[in-house]
């Protein structure tokens, strides 16, 4: 019987090992982990001023404004070479226009009215929160309708591309304490509204 109770044991044992080396090896890359263990760096303003020069002035886009991110092109070539942020923190809240597809009345429409109500493909705006992004705040467009008002089409996102910078926890450290965060530059891409594209 107590060589029995001794074989259930060592398999939970085993178990048990295993998830603590799981805790110890993936707990510290898990994003979330990172945002409540990192820290600032003393000069973090100066690091990410520095970051956001270091974009501005990187040969590629040093005589363009960032508006052109707007064309495809230009934010693929950004794309060369540059390392991937996945979000695991990352909140979106409604912030104004509707959600809800319906019909509107052209004839009661006005100039007064913004675009994102009165378009063929009508769009709301999302406030997109993520802390390891600055700015933290972004807002994007969502849209209301999947197809199209008075045309045989779909109503999908149209694209712009905005310069931000992304902050990264320092993992390589041996003691949490002396976790800080790194800074990043990034092109994010952002729906700024919708239109109707041709089946």
């Amino acid at each position: 019987m107590q060589g029995q109770s001794n074989l259930t044991r060592r398999p939970n044992l085993i178990v048990g090992i295993f998830l603590l080396q799981l805790v110890i090896v993936y707990l510290p890359r898990c994003t979330a982990f990172q945002f409540f263990t990192c820290k600032e760096p003393l000069n973090y303003s100066e690091l990410i001023l520095n970051e956001f020069l270091r974009f501005i002035n990187n040969p590629t886009f040093k005589r363009i404004d960032y508006t052109f991110f707007t064309i495809h092109e230009v934010y693929k070539n950004s794309l060369e070479n540059k390392r991937s942020y996945r979000k695991y923190i990352d909140y979106r809240t409604w912030i104004s226009g509707n959600r809800q597809c319906g019909k509107r009345s052209h004839e009661s429409s006005n100039d007064a009215e913004p675009m994102h109500i009165t378009a063929t493909c009508p769009w709301y705006f999302e406030l997109d929160y993520d802390p390891l992004r600055i700015p933290s705040n972004v807002a994007r467009a969502k849209c209301s309708c999947k197809t199209c008002e008075q045309n045989e089409g779909v109503c999908v996102e149209v694209m712009s591309y905005m310069p931000v910078v992304r902050k990264v926890c320092n993992i390589s450290v041996t003691r949490p304490e002396e976790m800080e965060f790194e800074y990043h530059a990034d092109v994010e891409e952002v729906p700024v509204g919708c239109s109707c594209r041709l089946r």
